[in-house]
Order: C-alpha cells, then structure tokens, then sequence
C-alpha cells in the first residue's frame, strides 16, 4: 500500500476533506503516479513451466488441413455460384492469400 487516505464525512456536495498521512510533495507526488499509470507494484510468479515448441507442430498440421479443406470449399462454392465472377473471384483469393501469409508472417517476425 503506498497511500491509505480516508474521509470522515459524508460527501453530499461534491467536495470532501481527505485526511491521512501525507503533506504536499507526497500528496503531488501520488498524484503524478496515479495519473501516469505508473504506480509500483510487485510481481510474482506462483508457477513455470517450459515446454517444448514441437507441442504445436500436431496443432499446426491440423490447422493447415483446415485451412486448404476451407479454401477448397469456398472455390467450389464461389464457382458453382456465380460462375465467371466466381472464377475472378477464386484468382482474387489465390492472390489474397499469399499476401496474407506475408503480412501476418513480417508481423510476427517483428514482434
């Protein structure tokens, strides 16, 4: 705890009278870490683990499958439906997905 004000009356106008432990460069000094959202505060870890990255590589097959079985559906889809739109639409998506993956994989890298 680093402040512990408290106020005696009620508040019943809008203004109160804070009392406590404090005097003017501690009460600015709250004041500044309050408004910076810099208050301190102590972290600690209740538990670690590790594990390894190859735990994710059955997830990523998975997700990949899904994701062909997905874009080969919408093909399907977007072709009987409408066509010639549908094939325009199908070249669109062959494109969009190349530059997805590029977008998404330089974001990861960056962060």
């Amino acid at each position: 705890m680093i402040s512990a004000p408290s106020v005696n009356t009620a508040i019943t106008d809008g203004s109160a009278v804070i009392t406590g432990n404090f005097d003017q460069e501690s009460s600015k000094k709250l004041a500044d870490q309050i408004n910076s959202g810099a208050l301190p505060f102590k972290m600690e870890t209740k538990s670690f683990k590790t594990i390894s990255p190859r735990m994710g590589e059955g997830s990523l097959d998975a997700i990949l499958l899904a994701a062909l079985i997905a874009f080969i559906g919408i093909a399907i889809y977007m072709i009987v439906l409408y066509k010639l739109p549908g094939c325009v639409a199908f070249v669109a998506l062959i494109g969009q997905i190349p530059s997805s993956f590029a977008a998404i994989t330089s974001w990861v890298r960056d962060q």
